[in-house]
């Protein structure tokens, strides 16, 4: 991977041997890039910089067998952490100012491989295995709670992790189904809410980044709608988008819709591609989504404790 930036036309950056893992390599905003070789971590530090060379360093034998996943600590401004997994079966906790570990544990040792390792607030690390085995470990206290039953009658395999930046106490499960489960982290754990997006297995997900919630909290904030309206509404106004009688203050609502583009340049037209649900709707008075499939005309799937904050999926090519 070379950087255009740099001065410098021979600097190459190669590309990490296990790049078809989906949380091999991660980028901080001190501008850190590191990622996993097949047992080593690969330190590159002010790769931005436009005067001078990276620094560059590697942490040898990080792990016994191959690195599956790496993740920095979201307050990395403060704390320099990262955490790692690998097929050894370790969860790793480094201080990345000096290089060195700070704690680990091997809490997946029935489990066939270790999907992926994530910060979940400012003081534990949720590990994940592909069989659905979840551990929290308060890396402060060294304490460990299993979920071992947080997925429920739900036979999984799990693909991929991410934990809400809003809120440390929910998570996002992908499957190699395409299933979407989101989760709620508290106590035993439980299932909030599914979501039904692909075909083939869930290769990544995230949650969108930007630190506030992207509707103001409104009790008069409320707009039903489905994806056919919204593709028939595109270059009309906003108010023949709605035509349900549930709306309360129509005016008021439709106000509150362009501010999801403004605030973080998206497009409502992208809802389009939800072609497996019936009716989206956006209550921010209760801050939740609430989704009803074809299939599942009767039952709706509701996330009452969940911010509404938007989750961005990656489907298998």
């Amino acid at each position: 991977m070379a950087h255009g930036t740099l001065p410098y036309s021979n600097i190459v950056i190669p590309s990490a041997p296990n790049w078809f893992e989906t949380k091999i390599m991660v980028y901080s905003p001190d501008d850190t890039l590191i990622y996993g070789t097949r047992c080593d971590l690969m330190v590159f530090k002010d790769i931005a910089s436009k005067s001078a060379l990276p620094r560059f360093h590697i942490m040898k034998h990080a792990h016994s067998k191959r690195i599956t996943s790496l993740a920095i600590n979201p307050k990395w401004s403060e704390k320099q952490l990262l955490v790692t997994a690998g097929e050894d079966k370790f969860v790793k906790l480094w201080d990345m100012a000096h290089y060195d570990t700070m704690g680990m544990h091997q809490q997946h040792l029935q489990s066939e491989k270790v999907i992926a390792a994530e910060f979940c607030g400012s003081d534990k690390i949720l590990s994940v295995s592909n069989d659905g085995h979840v551990v929290l470990w308060n890396y402060i206290r060294n304490e460990m709670s299993h979920l071992s039953n947080i997925f429920g009658s739900v036979k999984v395999t799990v693909t991929g992790c991410s934990i809400c930046p809003h809120n440390p106490n929910v998570a996002a499960f992908g499957l190699k189904t395409g299933l979407i489960l989101i989760v709620d982290l508290k106590g035993k754990g439980s299932i909030i809410s599914k979501l039904r997006g692909h075909d083939k297995e869930v290769v990544d997900l995230d949650w969108c980044p930007i630190p506030f919630n992207i509707f103001p909290n409104d009790p008069k904030n409320k707009v039903v709608i489905s994806p056919q309206q919204f593709i028939a509404a595109r270059g009309k106004s906003h108010e023949s988008i709605v035509e349900d009688e549930t709306v309360s203050n129509v005016s008021t609502s439709i106000e509150k819709i362009p501010t999801l583009e403004q605030q973080i340049g998206a497009t409502v037209s992208k809802i389009s591609t939800m072609a497996d649900f019936q009716e989206l709707e956006i209550t921010a008075s209760t801050e939740s989504v609430v989704t009803s499939s074809e299939s599942q005309k009767n039952q709706q799937h509701v996330a009452e404790t969940v911010p509404l904050h938007l989750l961005v999926v990656i489907p298998k090519r």
